[in-house]
């Protein structure tokens, strides 16, 4: 599986397999590595996710396991490491401030942190419905638009908008209505040594947001399919893609196979440049 970060001059792509990070121009030449795994000074153990920082020209790999976030030049130079107080998966990088969420959020008493630059924390809040369960496999939905963060755990129906203070107010509320799943019948496996989810039919399971200004884009699964719903935000009104191909929007110049707009840490494509939505075609056998 591949994350990807695209910026107007460059394509930041991870193997999350084999934990590799590579920088490429846009035309899809290869320029260099970035970071390694290891034990040394400047390695990482795991770094699932990664965030571009294209002001500054620096790259932030997030190290959950030992709780530590490694910054690096955009040609692989090692620069610094900052601590994390908690695991997680994701952060948003706001002028000298980090703001991250908990990866156990379920079991802790903070959900919401914010940072200083060298990981100092400055505020922790917890920002979301009582919670109801103990496990998921769903991991929050936190994004970044016009100003503000917006942060949903999988507990709570709420999408709340917060403020570089933490302040919060809800902002959208899912209703799924007769497809919602009761976490507490969510059914899971093992395969080989992971756990997977099990999911019904006819429910539905919310894996993502992305918001601009007239639009917001939700990928979900119904069952085991990955489908994609679009919220306008004008009229109120959410449609549904779907072609022969499928559910989800179709390439209008290839004319399919039709694309699903995930971000999680096994597939995440963001774009710093303005109305650019970058999507991953990964084929199967």
């Amino acid at each position: 599986d591949l994350a990807v970060c695209s910026t107007p001059e460059y394509i930041f792509i991870a193997d999350i397999h084999t934990g590799s990070f590579y920088r490429f121009d846009k035309s899809g030449k290869f320029l260099n590595r970035i970071g390694r795994s290891g034990q040394g000074p400047g390695e990482y153990s795991q770094a699932l996710c990664f965030s571009v920082d294209d002001i500054n020209k620096q790259v932030y790999l997030i190290d959950s396991f030992v709780k530590k976030i490694l910054v690096y030049s955009y040609g692989g130079k090692y620069l610094q490491t900052i601590p994390l107080e908690v695991p997680t998966y994701m952060f948003v990088k706001n002028k000298d401030l980090f703001y991250y969420y908990d990866i156990n959020y379920l079991r802790s008493k903070y959900e919401l942190y914010q940072a200083d630059l060298k990981g100092k924390v400055i505020k922790r809040s917890q920002t979301t419905d009582t919670q109801k369960t103990n496990f998921s496999l769903q991991m929050p939905i936190f994004y970044q638009y016009n100003g503000n963060l917006y942060y949903k755990n999988t507990a709570s129906e709420t999408i709340w908008e917060i403020d570089y203070s933490l302040n919060k107010k809800p902002i959208y509320k899912i209703d799924l209505g007769k497809y919602g799943k009761d976490r507490d019948e969510r059914g899971f496996e093992m395969q080989g040594n992971k756990i997977r989810s099990i999911n019904k039919e006819n429910t539905i399971t919310l894996s993502d947001f992305m918001e601009t200004e007239k639009y917001v884009f939700i990928s979900f699964s119904l069952g085991n399919k990955d489908c994609m719903a679009i919220y306008d935000k004008k009229n109120s009104n959410v449609q549904i893609p779907v072609s022969e191909e499928g559910y989800g929007l179709i390439d209008d110049l290839s004319e399919g196979p039709a694309v699903v707009y995930r971000s999680n840490v096994a597939a995440h494509c963001t774009s710093t440049v303005s109305n650019e939505l970058v999507l991953v075609l990964q084929c199967g056998d």
